[in-house]
């Protein structure tokens, strides 16, 4: 290069770092209007996350069983004697 064209180059001066809030100051704030569109396209996502979090839940198969009261095991069984008697006895009656 020759020592005229070398001249002619401008050097700029390097550019100070912009950061989100710089940006937020010069565009203005966020106002009522911007916090109702923000909090209005969040809600659905409220209760989707609910859904999905709930299967979590309900969606497991389990390998056990709570223990029963004594007092369900006896009526459950009684009830189930009753039912093969009402069985029984329908059986034997058709014949």
């Amino acid at each position: 290069m020759d020592q005229e064209e070398s001249n002619d180059l401008v050097v700029k001066p390097r550019a100070e770092k912009v950061s989100f809030d710089d940006v937020l100051k010069e565009l203005g704030e966020f106002g009522r209007y911007q916090k109702m569109v923000y909090f209005l396209c969040c809600l659905p996502y409220v209760f989707l996350a609910m859904l999905l979090i709930g299967w979590v839940f309900v969606g497991a198969n389990v390998n056990f069983m709570c223990r029963k009261k004594l007092d369900d095991v006896r009526v459950n069984f009684a009830i189930k004697i009753l039912l093969i008697i009402k069985i029984l006895l329908i059986f034997f009656q058709e014949q």
